[in-house]
């Protein structure tokens, strides 16, 4: 066991009495005799370090829709270059390109985002390289996302009701002026539920 003074006892018992650290201790080549002071707050930091590796970020699946008001049919090249480029941003995911009620084309995409901070930063530079405008200025970005809550459905079925979306006749009031036959699913795979 480390060697602390026995009046310093209680204030390292945590520690002194945790098989994680008495582990930690021996795989770090310490001996049993050698003091314990000092050393608790490099044990502190690797436990830190530890829990940040282990929490896993649970990725679930977002609806976005971006809209520029601007693109027509003779943007369908440009648009389809865009989803090309912008394929390395998602885990998994689909996409549609849509005529909406009017000639302006828009996207909607179901995706399972791997960097989500810097997800709109990223996705507008590929716009802006592209339709040479800003999506993050304007009203042309929504995204969202499924919550715990008893307004919601279960995650499953929210997810259902966003891929029964992109089928034209499940619209309702949002059909389409015209079906474009435009989808696909992104480089790492379709909408999966696990």
């Amino acid at each position: 066991m480390p060697r602390v003074l026995p009046e310093d006892y209680q204030k390292y018992k945590k520690y002194l009495e945790s098989e994680h650290f008495l582990e930690w201790w021996k795989n770090i080549g310490l001996e049993d005799d050698e003091s314990i002071y000092g050393m608790v707050p490099f044990y502190d930091k690797y436990c830190f370090k530890l829990n940040k590796k282990q929490k896993e970020r649970i990725i679930s699946y977002c609806f976005i829709t971006l809209q520029n008001f601007m693109c027509r049919k003779k943007d369908i090249d440009k648009m389809l270059l865009f989803l090309n480029r912008i394929g390395y941003l998602y885990e998994s995911g689909d996409w549609i390109i849509e005529s909406g009620k009017s000639e302006n084309l828009h996207i909607h995409m179901l995706v399972k985002i791997i960097d989500p901070k810097k997800h709109k930063n990223k996705l507008n530079i590929e716009w802006n390289k592209i339709f040479d405008n800003n999506i993050t200025d304007k009203d042309f970005y929504k995204l969202s996302q499924w919550r715990k809550s008893k307004l919601m459905p279960c995650y499953e079925q929210w997810v259902n009701e966003k891929l029964e979306y992109f089928k034209g006749e499940t619209k309702g009031s949002h059909k389409n002026k015209e079906e474009l036959g435009l989808q696909g699913s992104f480089p790492g795979g379709g909408v999966i539920l696990d």
